[in-house]
């Protein structure tokens, strides 16, 4: 970073002497900022070629205050990738989508997101009392009635963890944070507004009780399996999982995503809702005798950006050979 900063004048790097926290970083990278137009990206996270153009232009043409980008998973070479993918496509995108229509959106996620300078600072920027600092200043820019949209042509692509103990960790991280910002926005649900009708409630639903829900719906028929009953419900089950699959490849079509990852849907069906009980109730233990926990900083294998290297490495090839 520092070779790039001497480099391009228009780059300024800001070095911190100490681990303070992300919130407290991203707090000095907006007080270093010049311009009324913030984007935060991960460490980790490769934009698409067009994303700042799409990220801001909202703002700039005064439609919002806040945009939230199209997280994608870059690294999809293993099954958990593969899961991790559907879940971003299929659940994340598709829930903003809704929520932004109804200026709902519960979180702008720091993995790609751009903002207005002014309503950052309006809010008090970033805050360190959640492990999730981007939901707690969405729920914050929502309190001050700031406008949040979605914008899908604005992509981004992440790296997910590529082991059961490191997704298991962000997961946790996730949810324990997701809860914290639950109980502290509570009070949203006075006023009358798409944020307390629509966004909070089911903020609440999916991280309090969507989780072992879906995990009982799973291990439900297992308790009927001698049962005369059994074979209808298979039959009940095997219908909801073809509807299922029907609306995945809708979105993967809408998205135009890799069709192949369509034929995991089954496995997501089966696995997910089990794996996902574990970092679930670890953090709702943390959360119920108020435990915090620690960042949990995964194991990065940097596959994400060796690929764009390697994409851009060839681009460049192919312009060379051209001349």
């Amino acid at each position: 970073m520092g070779s790039i900063a001497a480099d391009y004048d228009c780059v300024k790097l800001v070095t911190l002497h100490q681990n303070a926290g992300k919130a407290k970083a991203l707090n000095a990278g907006l007080r270093a900022a010049r311009s009324e137009y913030v984007v935060t990206v991960d460490a980790d996270t490769v934009v698409a070629a067009d994303f700042l153009h799409r990220i801001v232009t909202p703002i700039i043409l005064d439609h919002a205050d806040a945009v939230a980008g199209n997280v994608k998973v870059g690294n999809r070479q293993c099954l958990k990738c593969a899961l991790q993918s559907l879940e971003y496509t299929c659940t994340l995108s598709t829930s903003k989508m809704l929520q932004s229509r109804y200026n709902a959106i519960t979180t702008l996620p720091g993995v790609g997101s751009a903002f207005k300078k002014s309503a950052l600072l309006a809010v008090g920027g970033f805050t360190p009392r959640t492990r999730a600092e981007d939901t707690d200043l969405s729920f914050e820019l929502a309190r001050s009635k700031f406008r949040r949209i979605y914008q899908p042509l604005a992509v981004v692509y992440t790296e997910a963890p590529i082991t059961w103990r490191s997704l298991f960790r962000q997961r946790v991280r996730w949810i324990y944070g997701n809860m914290q910002c639950a109980a502290l926005h509570l009070g949203q649900l006075r006023s009358c507004n798409a944020m307390s009708l629509l966004g909070l409630p089911l903020f609440i639903f999916d991280n309090f009780l969507a989780i072992p829900l879906k995990f009982l719906f799973i291990v439900f028929p297992l308790f009927l399996i001698r049962d005369a009953i059994f074979p209808r419900l298979l039959i009940f089950y095997g219908a909801c999982m073809a509807l299922d699959w029907i609306a995945v490849a809708l979105i993967y079509w809408h998205e135009k995503e890799r069709k192949i990852e369509i034929l995991h849907v089954p496995l997501k069906w089966c696995i997910w809702p089990i794996f996902m009980m574990a970092p679930y109730m670890a953090a709702l233990w943390h959360f119920v005798r108020r435990r915090g926990i620690g960042w949990n900083k995964l194991e990065r294998s940097a596959q994400v950006a060796r690929k764009a290297s390697s994409l851009s490495a060839h681009a460049t090839l192919d312009v060379d050979d051209s001349r």
